[in-house]
């Protein structure tokens, strides 16, 4: 089986053969006049490669805008043709995939900017309202955060201001 291949009988992918279909596509170049004949067996999705699906179905279409006027210089230029189309496609799509990647990158900087602002700001208050914090090192401020909000008491006190932030924005939304 050298240019036949089967493909693999558990994939439910029928078997197919190079030379078959290479040998159908030249027999209608010598015989333009055969598609007539073979398009009433052979559609397009029955070749394996998608090469031979292109080059078929520009013969089909040539068949029907010119009766049966197909030939090599007329089906290379359709598959240039085609080609140049999909290119630009293809580099449209970079371009909007690359416009899409900036918008997010756009997005992440920003969102990572405001975290990094209320983060300063929080640390800024918290040393305005107790500013031994200042001479605490990152460990021992984060123990201290620990076991001041560890506290019962805190975490209700944290909970109701949670809910009156909610409460807010949720007016704020709807007036």
């Amino acid at each position: 089986m050298a240019d036949n291949e089967l493909i693999g009988n558990d994939t439910g992918l029928l078997p197919f053969s190079l030379e078959a279909e290479q040998s159908v596509l030249g027999a209608i170049l010598i015989e333009p006049e055969s598609i007539s004949d073979v398009a009433v067996r052979l559609k397009p999705e029955h070749f394996y490669l998608p090469q031979h699906k292109a080059i078929y179905s520009i013969m089909m279409d040539l068949e029907l805008e010119q009766s049966g006027s197909i030939d090599t210089v007329v089906v290379l230029e359709r598959l240039k043709k085609e080609k140049e189309e999909n290119e630009k496609k293809v580099e449209q799509l970079d371009h909007r995939i690359q416009r899409l990647e900036n918008r997010i990158k756009y997005y992440q900087d920003g969102e990572r900017k405001r975290r990094t602002h209320r983060l300063c700001t929080i640390a800024g208050t918290l040393e305005s309202i107790a500013p031994e914090i200042k001479e605490l090192d990152i460990t021992e401020v984060m123990e201290l955060l620990e076991h001041i909000f560890h506290k019962e008491e805190i975490q209700k006190l944290v909970h109701r201001m949670k809910i009156n932030h909610d409460s807010r924005v949720k007016r704020a939304k709807e007036g």
